[in-house]
């Protein structure tokens, strides 16, 4: 989580339903878009450093959802090495397939490394951290990465 800890000295704003703008390459074809976030944490120079969705619902966090912030953030690695990490905030639970979706996107390669179980690899040196958080009784609980 070293990624993540080397951050947080460099915020300098915070931004509620904050977007994005990306450029990314999607089968050959270069595409613009606006990757929107309920959270956008940012540094001096206004490169994304952490952002966030959160499911506020009763309901428990989907396999959508998840799927919906891996695929932004991945965006937003991608064209910006300064992300750090990604949070799925929900304050019910994540469900089985959400969890997987989750796992699939950390699990890299051949061989696992265990010090970095949250990690999305998005090129050989970079990517960010995809964190999952439960709020329960006034108080987050990580659920991914398990520390």
């Amino acid at each position: 989580m070293g990624v993540l800890y080397d951050a947080i000295p460099k915020i300098d704003r915070a931004e509620l339903n904050g977007k994005v703008s990306v450029t990314y390459t999607e089968d050959g074809q270069e595409h613009r878009s606006q990757e929107t976030f309920d959270v956008v944490v940012r540094d001096r120079m206004g490169n994304p450093l952490v952002v966030a969705n959160i499911n506020d619902s009763r309901q428990p966090a989907t396999d959508g959802q998840m799927t919906d912030i891996v695929r932004n953030a991945e965006r937003v690695g991608s064209a910006s090495d300064s992300l750090a990490a990604a949070f799925l905030v929900t304050s019910s639970f994540f469900e089985p397939e959400a969890l997987e979706t989750a796992r699939e996107a950390t699990s890299s390669g051949l061989f696992s490394r265990d010090k970095r179980k949250s990690f999305v690899n998005l090129s050989r040196k970079g990517g960010y951290h995809l964190c999952l958080l439960e709020a329960r009784n006034k108080e987050f609980h990580l659920a991914v990465p398990e520390l």
